[in-house]
């Protein structure tokens, strides 16, 4: 009787210590069995304590487990766990109560890595002279991006004059919020689509707008899901063609509200690279005198009120033919 004693002692303890201290619940004896559930990649320490107890056996589905003979277990695979407790005098227990791990089920989750990228057009831009934007999106993920919308909010002075090309999607604009919307049912993997528009621009200064991209399924890199552009407008009126022909109109490379700008520079190219043409404070007086008629690069620098520089760039077209009357 006091061995039969002994053993119970030892079983009491073990299976009181693996309920409270691992899982905080139920109580000692019986023959219940626990389950616990783990994510994927984790996993859950078991500890047995038993009085006295020295050595150890762990158990995963009825068979022994090599090596596990300490008083801990460490589990990341689903089963059913039991652990034998046995003292110095090689008195064992009984084994304890089952708990049952489970491993959560992974959903697999699609995943389209967007990206956006706006730009606006090159040219030198004044007030009231129309411009293009480029709006291109890409889809690097290892899924189709499905229900993508690309959205782009114009801010106050810039006008929407209407859009240039669409390579796939719906296009809308609502003038009322202002907001450009782009609808594409399906990007497959490691496909484009760009989107051109014309705009223009009311007021001088720099103009900043952002485009926005995302699609049903999951992005894991949401830092190129947006594109910012800044434009710069001028005040300033460059014409693209002024003919020098002695009859008094558009004789001269006439650029418009230039005398607001004191500090100013400008240089002439030909097609080949040469200078035809440079002058510090221009005052409006080329004529292209003894050049021939054709299409010439120019670059004008300004100092604006803050001091700083700008360079708009361009090309000049002259001609000399008289309009017959």
């Amino acid at each position: 009787m006091l061995y039969t004693a002994y053993r119970k002692y030892i079983t009491f303890f073990l299976i009181l210590f693996i309920r409270l201290a691992a899982f905080s619940q139920g109580n000692a004896g019986g023959n219940t069995v626990q389950t616990v559930e783990i994510e994927p990649g984790k996993s859950i320490n078991f500890k047995a304590t038993s009085t006295p107890g020295s050595a150890y056996q762990w158990f995963k589905d009825g068979n022994p487990i090599s090596g596990a003979t300490s008083p801990t277990l460490n589990v990341s695979e689903p089963g059913e766990y039991k652990v034998l407790a046995q003292n110095n005098l090689n008195c064992t227990s009984e084994i304890s109560d089952g708990f049952i791990v489970t491993v959560k089920t992974s959903v697999l989750v699609k995943q389209a890595n967007l990206s956006v990228e706006k730009k606006s057009e090159t040219k030198a831009t004044s007030i009231n002279d129309p411009y293009e934007y480029l709006i291109t999106v890409k889809n690097s993920g290892p899924d189709p991006a499905t229900e993508v919308i690309i959205k782009d909010i114009l801010p106050e002075g810039l006008i929407f004059k209407n859009m240039t090309m669409a390579l796939q999607g719906k296009f809308d604009y609502n003038a009322a919020a202002r907001t450009l919307t782009w609808t594409i049912d399906k990007l497959n993997s490691a496909d484009m689509s760009e989107l051109r528009f014309v705009t223009e621009a009311v007021n001088p200064g720099s103009v900043v707008n952002t485009a926005t991209v995302s699609a049903t399924e999951a992005d894991p890199d949401l830092s190129d899901n947006s594109s910012t552009d800044t434009k710069s407008i001028t005040d300033l009126t460059i014409p693209n063609v002024f003919t020098p022909n002695g009859d008094g109109v558009n004789d001269r490379f006439e650029i418009k509200n230039l005398e607001f700008y004191k500090e100013n520079e400008i240089s002439i190219i030909n097609r080949w690279g040469n200078s035809v043409y440079e002058k510090k404070d221009y005052q409006n007086l080329w004529d292209g005198t003894g050049l021939d008629e054709g299409t010439y690069f120019f670059v004008l620098k300004v100092k604006n009120a803050t001091g700083t520089w700008q360079a708009y760039k361009g090309y000049i077209t002259l001609l000399r033919s008289k309009t017959a009357q």
